[in-house]
């Protein structure tokens, strides 16, 4: 790294959010990022939304000068994030969910992160859950207790942060063309959208950054059963993602596929049929087996390693 970042620039950052149908809960996330004591910053928020619930609930937000809402007829968080931060003017982006919540320092920690090293396309935070039943369901969470700089694509596996806490050059996402259109939720491939522009930004010769200091509160409770349809959902984009680098010939995807579909799926599966005597479903090696066929199946822009819509 380049050392420590001077605590004196305050470049200006733009804040993406990109939602569907969730009306007046986005409201948490828009507030939490206003209050940022950040000296220069932007909101933009990207409606998907098929009803009026969402432009009704931002409504006291439109006098902010801070503030920029965008109402569109796509689908799919990825094609959000990317409308969003081609609208954006500023060089640094961060990303959150619309059902998450930052702290003050939020955009502090973020552009100290970018900071660290002018090759550093990609940040990670923490992801901590909220207030919630643990009886009933669960938060989706991403922790990690030291932070890691990874300089090459064969460090992917210590990499693998998520979506609702990330911030990115925007020089970088331009030479990307931006995240796979067909990846994340509310697109094709279901999910891992994050994971595959990880991937692309480490192939580009970008290095991507993790640290605790960055993290957000994410409220996206789900019950055990949507827990299951939501593991379908991540497993399946990742098979999608990794068959892609497979049909590009990339070595290093080879070990990827290994921890992914040898630990992550396989594994985990295992242990909880063998060791805690609890069978949970073969849910995540069907999804990962059927979203790796979809990818081995899909066009992909050989240049922009993205997935090609038929």
């Amino acid at each position: 790294m380049n050392g420590n970042p001077t605590q004196t620039s305050h470049p200006p950052v733009t804040v993406v959010i990109s939602t569907r149908n969730r009306g007046a809960e986005v409201v948490a996330a828009i507030k939490s990022i206003l209050a940022n004591d950040y000296p220069s910053f932007e909101v933009f928020v990207v409606d998907q939304s098929n009803d009026g619930r969402t432009e009704v609930a931002i409504q006291p937000f439109l006098a902010e000068r801070r503030f920029r809402y965008v109402k569109t007829d796509s689908l799919g968080v990825s094609i959000g994030r990317n409308i969003g931060i081609d609208l954006a003017k500023t060089e640094l982006v961060a990303i959150t969910d619309d059902d998450c919540e930052v702290p003050t320092n939020w955009l502090v920690e973020m552009v100290n992160a970018l900071a660290l090293d002018e090759r550093i396309g990609l940040v990670f935070g923490n992801v901590i859950a909220g207030e919630f039943g643990k009886t009933q369901g669960f938060i989706p969470t991403y922790e990690r207790d030291e932070p890691y700089l990874a300089s090459s694509v064969w460090e992917k596996n210590r990499v693998c942060g998520i979506g609702a806490c990330m911030g990115l050059r925007r020089s970088a996402w331009q030479v990307l063309k931006g995240f796979d259109e067909m990846l994340g939720p509310g697109a094709q491939m279901m999910s891992n959208e994050e994971g595959d522009f990880t991937i692309r930004m480490l192939i580009a010769g970008y290095k991507v950054y993790e640290t605790p200091k960055i993290r957000v509160i994410h409220n996206g409770f789900r019950t055990w059963k949507e827990g299951k349809a939501l593991a379908e959902r991540n497993y399946f984009g990742i098979g999608a993602t990794l068959a892609k680098y497979v049909k590009l010939r990339h070595g290093f995807i080879w070990p990827v596929i290994g921890y992914q579909w040898g630990y992550e799926t396989v594994g985990k599966f295992v242990h909880n049929v063998v060791v805690r005597r609890r069978l949970s479903g073969a849910t995540p090696v069907l999804a990962f087996s059927k979203g790796f066929m979809t990818g081995l199946l899909q066009p992909i822009d050989t240049e922009t390693a993205r997935y090609i819509p038929r």
